[in-house]
Order: structure tokens, then C-alpha cells, then sequence
């Protein structure tokens, strides 16, 4: 064995070392220079390496580098492991700056700053634990802040990989020589305990570096060796307040909540702990666990949150037979089979497996509890791990898979993982041959059944294993266009669709489902991605034939409803919604588009009672309730919107659409406070233009014009085709008299926004209104009233179309039409909190007509 510790200037591999930055229990460090690709490293002396046999050598360097896939700005990368002269190293990105022991030497940070910190701190761990690996020697030591203020992880995971016990390391296998690693005052009790750690592990040490932070002290800090061991097991920390009074009360309640002795009581992620430290640097309160929900918040009039809410609602549910939710109720969610390869044909493969094992599962009992979230939901908000399925739907389990194909052979593998203790429960291997696509999948809705708690009858099982009525080479076309339909924002994935589609039926001409499937790519196309008229009668066509080949397929009649509902035939939609849920009548897709046409024929009571029915099949699920919230909403009838509102929060506590649509219910209440701490924290769980719309509408009623654009220019970063937050945008800079220039340039995007969604639906009602406001605002009144009074003429009673022309008619100076359509609007349930808030109505102020339509005191 050679020397362990290198001169300055001697070369390793390629590395020239230049200066010594630091030593610790695991080695020596230093700055060294990298000369192929002339940059600075750093490179670890690993002197424990030397103890391993050849082979565990040469496994700890696969798991080393394993840690470089590991590409967070909050962790250190690792770009490369060697070993020369006898030395073993490992070579990271060199980070300049301060550990976080030596900034801190034993004095507290101010909460601004332990906040940034700790949210980078969170935030480099949530990418990691996503990642599958812990860190397990967590403390300030570990943590380095550069002169710029970034916190960055070092030696992720390194502590474990490297405690090997060396009288057995020769020849006992690499695995078995590893134990637990830490250090004593920052590690969780389980980890004292030897018993098995996870993430839960390095959000308690989380916990203690910010108790360090904010306190100067370590929790604990006047007991050593085994008092401390006892106090970390048995006893409470003294609390940060005591030790600090300048701690918050919101920051005291994060920090303990991460230190608590039992994982299940702390937080259940990385990110969760992100989200509290995010909320707290806005100024809002940490999210409370179900059951505990803060008081909550309002919307904007000119805001299309809500509206958005109820396109986004996609679910099945196995048969639930009414009655008081069972407490074994749990929701699943089949995270998309992705490629190893990650190559997009078998990528789409993959997509279209998960629908069908999604679609399957909700057949597979019809007296079971379990409640399956829709693929193209998943899809749709981006879910890729346990974590975000959580945190967006409240999932109890996921069901994660990948697929490799390899010539004429796939294997899929999957696993089933509670999302809150990222632990694995079971895992299948399934392999076979991809030209017999039928038994592949069958096999692998097997597997899959094995794995979770349900018991299907056996005349359920004969059907489930019935195949479709087409040759396996249509079906493996009509899978991955499915798959590719799945991602349909991309308009080429929807192209990719259709030539899969198309495939499928030229293989077998008279496969229906291919048709229906091909009938919704071509309105998808023309609804999203204005693909012109061609496309729309292209759809219509398919769902013809479809429906010519196979009068009884539900999917058929509800590509057909689609179209119908897309270009404002409503009354057509809803007898063949009603057609489609006859022939299925747990489809929650079209339980919801029925409840939607039957809003748009002013059928109000058949919509509620259709909202009423999908509740009762799917007790458990957020979205429902937080449709039939935008129900609710769209009738002006807003205490029952915030109940809805609020159980979809109590089931999925870390959803920022719920925030932002109860936020919007409380604006229109004129609970202004309660409704910026809601979409503030909605923007902390995902930044969306429906929660900075909204926060702009708060401040634009509460009179701060410049907050309103700022949050409002927010919204259009993430999504500058919202027609509706440009014409919110207009509103407030016209409040500016140094912007109204720009409030023109606002009111005219807005305008050809609008015009396109017009073009797709000329009986929408909503958009008519508003646009023929903005035009008013630009001076085109004759196009301002052609628009009003066709909305009128669409919706003579619908509270937001009132208010909107009350809007109008002042803006044209005639006060006896803006009072008369100020009270039809108060008369249909439109908020007399907003009627009073409105700067434009200020010069009304006065009169007693307008008074009195204000709400008492």
C-alpha cells in the first residue's frame, strides 16, 4: 500500500494537486487542478478504500459515481473516482466559500437568513432522496455557503458508503461491511437505534442544523456520549424561542416538527420541509397536516383559475357502493412505464400499458376501496415520483415501472411504494415477447395484481382477461399512439398518435376503438393547438365511424360529446355524454364533461346532481371535490364553493390548485389577508399562473396597483398565451396613470388571445363578455357591444356576464344601464364585496342607488 496523504503539486490521474482545503473522519482534502478540462476539483483522500478487496473496490466506485447522477445547484457533483500511486481519491466540484460550522461558531443567523438556507438545504435533499440516495452524516461541517450565498451538500453519501468495519473488510462481501454512519449530535433516533433509515433520516438532521442556525446551539448541546444518545431517544430539546426569543413562532414549529423522535410524525419529505420554509420566508404560516388546515382565502372576477380547475379533473374509481367512506379507502396512482433507453416509441409503449393497467385496475372489483388516479392527469401536471404523486393527489400508493426493449423482447419492471415512507412494498419482473402483446399485458396485470390488497372475483377475472376483438399488431399500434396521446401538449406527440392510429387501422379497418382514439387526437389538435377546421371535422368523422362499427362503444360516444362540446352545440353533448355513461357509468371523464354541457344549457340542477353522483363514487378524491367547487363557483353561490374547496385541501394537503381556487373564493368575500396567505402558498407549493393571477387580483382590490402587475407579469412568465391574465393586466396597469400605454398593448394581446378561443367556440359566453370589455377599454365600442350583447344572448343570467356588462356601460358613460346590470348581477349572486371594489365604479360612490347594492357594514 503506498502513501495516503500527497504533496502539493504532485499529479494524480490527471489532477495536480494545489493546496490543502480541509481534513475530516473520512480523509484529507484538496484543491487540485484538473488538467484536461482546466477547471479546479476537489479531490478526497478515501485512505478507508485501501481496506476493501478488489471487487468491493471496485463496487464502492460504482456507487460512488452513482452519486453523480445526482444534479442539484444545492449538491456537490461528483465527477470521478481513481486511484494512482496507491492512493484512492474521489474527485467533486470544488466549491469555494465557508463551511457552515465556521460561519456559524456558535452564534444564531438571522431568520432571513437560516430560512434561504435551509430552503437550499431542503431542496438539495428532495433532489437527492428522488434519486434514491441519503446523505446519513448531515451537520454544518457537511454544508458549504459560497461567497454568493449558495448552500451547497458535500459528501452525499459518502459517510455511508465509507463506514466498513476493517477487521472484516478483506473478506466479508461489500454489503455486509457497511453500517449505518453519522454523526452523534445530528443523527435521528432511528439511526442511533441501527434500525432501518430513509429520508425521514436526513430531514431530522435537517431539523438539527436548523435548530443550530437559528439557536447557535446544537439540540441537546449540554449532554455528551451516552447522556446524548438518551436525550436524542427519550427527551425534547429545549425550544429555539427559549434559547432566542428573535425565533418565530413559525419557524420554531418547523424545526420541531422535523425533529420529532417518531419519522412518521415529522415531515414525510425533503420537500415538504421546502414548502414550510418556502411558505415561511413569504410570510405565510407552515401548511398544516390534514385535519389542521389554516383559515383560508378569495378570487378575482377577471381571473381563470376556476375555470381551469375543472378541465383538470381526470380519476376512475373501483365500484364504491355508497355509504361512509371506509377507512382502508386508499388512493393509488400508476406513475407512466418509462424506457431505460428512453427512446419515444417505447416510451409511448409504456404510456399506453399504464392506461390500460390504470383502466383495468378500476374493473377489477366492484366493492373495493381503492381509488386510481388518471394517466393523463399524472401526466398532464408533470408527476414523476412517489413524492410529487403525493403531493398533487394525495396518493397513499404509487405503482412505479420502467420497460426495456431489446429486438423482439420487452421486460417491464415495477414496484409498489408508499409515497409518505418512500418505502418499496412489493416488486414484479415481467418478460415476454413484444409480437404477443396480449400476453405480455396480461402477465403484467397479473403481476401487478399480486402486489396490491384487492380480491377480484372470479367472473371478474374472465372478464378482465377478455382481449380486444383486433389482430395483436393493430393493438400494439393503437398502444403507443394511446401513449402518445397521453402527452398530447407536445403537438407533435399528437401527430405521432395519429400515425399510430393510423397504423392500427390499417392493420384491421374496422377496430373502433383506433377510430375513437383517433377522433380525440384530431380535437385535442384542434382545441389545443389550433389546428384549423379540417382537423375538427376530421375528428367528427372518426367518431362517426366508430360509433358506425360499434353503436355501443361508451369512448365513441364520448369523442363525439367532445366534439359537440367544443363548438358549442351543448344540447348534442349531452345526449351523447348521457349515451356514453348509460353504456359505463363510473367514467369520471364523462361524468364531468356531462356536468359541464349541462351547466352550458343552463341545466343547473342536472350538473349538480351529476357532481353530486361522482362524489359518491369517489369519496377520497381532491379533484372531484375541487370541480364541484368551480361548480359552485360558476353559480355564485361561493359558501358552498369554499366547502368543496376545503375538503379537497383536507385530502390532498399539498395541491396548489385547491389553494389557489379557495384563495379566489375568499377574494370574492373580500377576505383579502386570509386570501394572499392562501395563494402565497399555493405559489410555494408550484408557481402557477393561476396562483400569481390570483394574488394579482388580491392586491388589485386592495387597492396596490404595482403588487397586482408584479404578480400578474409573474403569471405571464410561466404562461404568456393566458388571455385572460393579459386582460387582468390591462385592468391594473390602467389604474397606473404612468402605464396606460401598456395597458393598451395588455388589452389588445388579450383580444387576439381571445379571438382564437373564439374561433373554436363562438358560444362561449365567458370570453365574449370579457373581450367586449377590453375592446371597450381601447375604444372600439361598436365591437364592444356586439360581444356584450351575444353574451347576453348566450347567458341573459349568469352573474359574471352581468357584471361585466355593468363594466361596459360605465366605461361608456351611462350610468342608468351600469346600476341596472350592477343589480341583475347582485340579484344573481355576483360579490357585493367586489362591486365595492372595483375603481371603476369609484365615482359612484355617492349615489345611493349604487350604495345600497354594497354589503352592510
Amino acid at each position: 500500500m503506498g502513501t495516503t496523504t500527497p504533496s502539493i503539486g504532485q499529479v494524480l490521474g490527471h489532477y495536480r494537486i494545489v493546496e490543502q482545503v480541509g481534513a475530516g473522519g473520512m480523509g484529507v482534502v484538496f484543491r487540485a487542478h484538473d488538467e484536461q478540462l482546466d477547471r479546479d476539483v476537489a479531490l478526497k483522500i478515501l485512505p478507508q478504500v485501501a481496506l476493501l478487496s478488489e471487487a468491493a473496490r471496485r463496487q464502492f466506485r460504482r456507487e460512488a459515481l452513482s452519486l453523480a447522477r445526482i444534479t442539484d445547484p444545492n449538491v456537490t457533483m461528483a465527477f470521478d473516482f481513481g486511484r494512482d500511486d496507491g492512493i484512492d481519491y474521489l474527485i467533486t466540484e470544488y466549491v469555494p466559500g465557508t463551511t457552515l460550522d465556521s460561519k456559524l461558531a456558535g452564534r444564531p443567523l438571522p431568520e432571513g437568513e437560516v430560512l434561504n438556507l435551509g430552503k437550499q438545504l431542503a431542496s438539495g435533499l428532495e433532489t437527492a432522496h428522488h434519486e434514491g440516495v441519503i446523505h446519513r452524516d448531515l451537520k454544518p461541517g457537511n454544508l458549504r455557503v459560497t461567497p454568493d450565498g449558495r448552500l451547497k451538500i458535500l459528501d452525499f453519501g459518502l459517510a455511508f458508503l465509507l463506514h466498513t468495519d476493517a477487521e472484516t473488510a478483506v473478506t466479508t462481501p461489500l454489503t455486509s461491511t457497511y453500517s449505518e454512519a453519522g454523526t452523534l449530535p445530528y443523527m435521528a433516533p432511528e439511526q442511533i437505534k441501527g434500525r432501518k433509515t430513509d429520508a425521514r433520516t436526513d430531514v431530522w438532521a435537517a431539523g438539527a442544523v436548523l435548530y443550530e442556525m437559528s439557536t447557535g446551539k446544537r439540540p441537546f448541546s449540554d449532554r455528551t456520549g451516552a447522556q446524548l444518545v438518551a436525550a436524542i431517544l427519550e427527551k425534547e430539546p429545549a425550544l429555539p424561542r427559549a434559547l432566542n426569543p428573535k425565533v418565530s413562532e413559525g419557524l420554531e414549529r418547523v424545526i420541531l416538527r422535523a425533529l420529532q423522535k417518531d419519522p412518521k410524525e415529522r415531515y414525510q419529505s425533503a420537500g415538504d420541509l421546502r414548502i414550510d420554509l418556502a411558505n415561511l420566508a413569504t410570510g405565510t404560516m407552515p401548511i398544516q397536516t390534514p385535519g389542521k388546515i389554516l383559515p383560508s382565502q378569495a378570487r378575482w372576477p377577471l381571473i381563470a383559475a376556476l375555470l381551469l380547475a375543472l378541465v383538470g379533473v381526470g380519476t376512475w374509481w373501483i365500484r364504491h357502493r355508497g355509504g361512509t367512506p371506509s377507512a382502508a379507502d386508499r388512493v393509488l396512482a400508476v406513475l407512466p412505464f418509462e424506457s431505460v433507453a428512453n427512446d419515444p416509441p417505447t416510451n409511448a409503449l409504456g404510456l399506453g400499458l399504464t392506461e390500460t393497467v390504470t383502466t383495468k385496475l378500476v374493473q377489477a372489483s366492484d366493492g373495493g376501496h381503492l381509488q386510481l388516479v388518471a394517466t393523463r392527469e399524472l401526466v398532464a401536471q408533470g408527476v414523476k415520483t412517489a413524492d410529487q404523486a403525493r403531493r398533487e393527489f394525495g396518493t397513499d400508493l404509487v405503482l412505479e415501472g420502467s420497460l426495456q426493449q431489446s429486438g423482439d423482447q420487452i421486460r417491464i419492471t415495477c414496484s409498489l411504494v408508499d409515497p409518505r415512507t418512500h418505502v418499496q412494498l412489493a416488486a414484479k419482473e415481467v418478460t415476454g415477447d413484444a409480437n404477443q402483446i396480449f400476453e405480455l399485458q396480461d402477465r403484467l396485470f397479473d403481476k401487478v395484481l399480486e402486489m396490491l390488497p384487492l380480491v377480484v372475483e372470479p367472473f371478474r377475472q374472465q372478464a378482465l382477461r377478455a382481449r380486444p376483438d383486433t389482430r395483436p399488431a393493430a393493438y400494439d399500434f393503437y398502444l403507443r399512439g394511446r401513449g402518445y396521446l397521453e402527452e398530447y401538449q407536445n403537438l407533435e406527440n399528437i401527430q405521432n398518435a395519429i400515425t399510430q392510429f393510423e397504423g392500427a387501422i390499417d392493420v384491421d379497418s374496422n377496430y373502433a376503438p383506433a377510430h375513437a382514439a383517433m377522433g380525440v387526437a384530431y380535437a385535442i389538435g384542434f382545441q389545443q393547438k389550433s389546428q384549423g377546421s379540417t382537423w375538427l371535422e376530421r375528428a367528427r368523422n372518426h367518431c362517426q365511424r366508430a360509433l358506425a362499427i360499434t353503436p355501443q362503444l361508451a369512448e365513441g360516444h364520448t369523442c363525439l360529446g367532445d366534439v359537440y362540446f367544443s363548438t358549442g352545440h351543448y344540447e348534442d353533448a349531452v345526449r351523447e355524454f348521457q349515451r356514453s355513461l348509460d353504456l359505463d357509468h363510473f367514467s369520471d371523464e364523462t361524468l364531468r364533461l356531462l356536468a359541464a354541457a349541462y351547466q352550458k344549457t343552463g341545466t343547473t340542477a342536472a350538473a349538480e346532481e351529476a357532481f353530486r353522483k361522482a362524489v359518491s363514487l369517489r369519496p377520497n378524491y381532491w379533484g372531484v371535490y375541487n370541480a364541484f367547487g368551480t361548480f359552485y363557483y360558476n353559480q355564485a353561490r361561493y359558501a358552498d364553493a369554499v366547502e368543496k374547496f376545503r375538503q379537497a385541501i383536507q385530502l390532498a394537503p399539498r395541491n396548489y390548485r385547491a389553494y389557489s381556487n379557495l384563495g379566489g373564493i375568499y377574494l370574492l368575500l373580500g377576505r383579502y389577508k386570509e386570501a394572499v396567505d392562501l395563494l402565497r402558498q399555493s405559489a410555494a407549493l408550484r408557481p402557477s399562473p393561476e396562483s400569481y393571477g390570483n394574488l394579482g387580483a388580491a392586491y388589485f382590490y386592495m387597492g396596490r396597483y404595482q403588487d397586482s402587475a408584479e404578480n400578474l407579469q409573474q403569471a405571464l412568465k410561466i404562461d404568456d398565451r393566458d388571455w385572460l391574465n393579459w386582460g387582468n393586466l390591462g385592468d391594473t396597469l390602467h389604474q397606473i396613470p404612468t402605464h396606460r400605454q401598456e395597458a393598451l398593448s395588455a388589452y389588445h394581446k388579450a383580444i387576439d388571445l381571445a379571438r382564437l378561443r373564439l374561433e373554436l367556440n363562438p358560444r362561449d359566453s365567458f370570453t365574449l363578455a370579457f373581450t367586449a370589455d377590453y375592446y371597450a377599454m381601447i375604444d372600439q365600442e361598436q365591437q364592444a357591444r356586439e360581444h356584450i350583447m351575444r353574451a347576453l344572448e348566450i347567458a341573459p343570467t349568469d352573474a359574471d356576464v352581468l357584471f361585466r356588462a355593468a363594466i361596459l356601460y360605465n366605461h361608456f358613460r351611462d350610468p342608468e344601464k351600469t346600476l341596472d346590470f350592477l343589480n341583475k348581477s347582485v340579484s344573481a349572486g355576483y360579490s357585493q364585496t367586489v362591486i365595492r371594489d372595483t375603481p371603476d365604479f369609484d365615482h359612484l360612490q355617492n349615489d345611493p342607488r349604487f350604495r345600497a347594492l354594497l354589503p352592510k357594514p
